[in-house]
């Protein structure tokens, strides 16, 4: 593979093809694997750690064809769980890391604590996907926003070529990850909600958390 082309960790894709297995059955996750041109994984997957994996653009083909193969319903359900169980492994991968963090921010008032999660998600992730990620504090909330989105890349385009269009937001597997990572600073349920997603023809993916 082309060191020139960025690669996500291979963590991510681990998570991802592991819950399609627990959640759709081996079977599916034979024919995801087929259908991605990922069959080197069937019968082992990607290693659970910070080791480059794949490419983004092929994480992005990997999602959409969970999406396309498995219906709606099962691939919000798969990316919801994938985003949870990744923002806890990274946590415990980092574990000295985030007991400083968790440390320093029961310090601080609840809103500045907050904003420093949502820097810090923002700024983690666009280090692992290359995209730029940028928050806004508003009178409905916070908001993250992704003007390129690289998870909804491929669908958007599927949607383009194919003149359909998604009547929901794609990116759940964002969603549950900023979520579960509030929810750990805070110690109380966080719900962050997709407002805006390109696969439904918006300009760009945009997630709120209100307070």
């Amino acid at each position: 593979m082309n060191s020139a082309i960025p690669e996500i960790p291979s963590l991510f894709l681990d998570i991802l093809l592991s819950q399609v297995d627990r959640m759709l059955g081996h079977r599916s996750l034979n024919r995801l694997l087929r259908r991605a041109g990922l069959t080197e994984f069937a019968g082992r997957l990607p290693p659970e750690d910070g080791t480059p994996g794949i490419t983004v653009e092929t994480w992005s083909n990997v999602l959409a064809d969970i999406y396309d193969t498995f219906g709606a319903e099962a691939a919000q359900s798969v990316f919801l769980e994938a985003g949870r169980l990744a923002a806890v492994e990274v946590r415990r991968q980092q574990a000295p890391q985030w007991t400083i963090t968790a440390t320093a921010l029961r310090l601080l008032p609840v809103e500045r604590r907050i904003r420093l999660v949502l820097e810090g998600f923002a700024e983690q992730s666009e280090a692992a996907f290359g995209a730029p990620h940028y928050l806004y504090a508003g009178p409905d909330g916070y908001q993250v926003e992704i003007p390129d989105c690289p998870h909804c890349t491929e669908i958007s385009r599927r949607c383009a070529a194919e003149q359909r269009r998604l009547d929901r937001p794609f990116c759940d597997i964002v969603a549950a990850s900023l979520g579960e990572t509030l929810e750990w600073a805070l110690g109380r349920r966080c719900l962050v909600e997709e407002v805006s997603c390109i696969a439904a023809g918006q300009a760009s993916c945009r997630f709120r958390f209100i307070p």
